[in-house]
């Protein structure tokens, strides 16, 4: 009888069962078609091929990694997809003509960390000399 929180031995050996090698295999030709599909930009693909990647070897960290990534990516591409959803005249990608509104968000001053009083004249009295 399994204890209060504890999952019962049956789904215990599910869970940690270790991958046979054609599982393995499979994994790694997902995991290779997964790669290839990312590369090319059609992260939706890349998705589902990590996806199946992870259902056939759960232990694989390199599944997760690239899951993790194309699944990111492929919420970045919907939401530019999504006019509704960025300001207009803006654009996530950098290919193509730029955006003005991207040129000046670069030209902006980077934030510097607050300094303590003491540093401050420190600073001013390095930049007389």
């Amino acid at each position: 009888m399994a204890a209060a929180g504890t999952p019962s031995s049956e789904a215990a050996g599910i869970e940690r069962s270790e991958p046979t090698e054609p599982e393995r295999q499979y994994c790694a030709g997902m995991i290779r078609f997964g790669r290839e599909a990312f590369q090319r930009g059609r992260y939706q693909d890349a998705k589902q091929f990590f996806r199946q990647a992870i259902e056939a070897d759960r232990t694989n960290s390199k599944a997760w990694l690239y899951y993790d990534r194309s699944v990111i990516f492929a919420l970045a591409e919907k939401v530019e997809q999504g006019s509704g959803l960025l300001a207009p005249g803006r654009s996530l990608t950098t290919s193509g003509a730029t955006v003005p509104d991207l040129q000046v968000e670069q030209t902006a001053a980077p934030l510097m960390p607050l300094a303590e009083e003491g540093e401050e004249e420190e600073v001013e009295e390095e930049e007389g000399c």
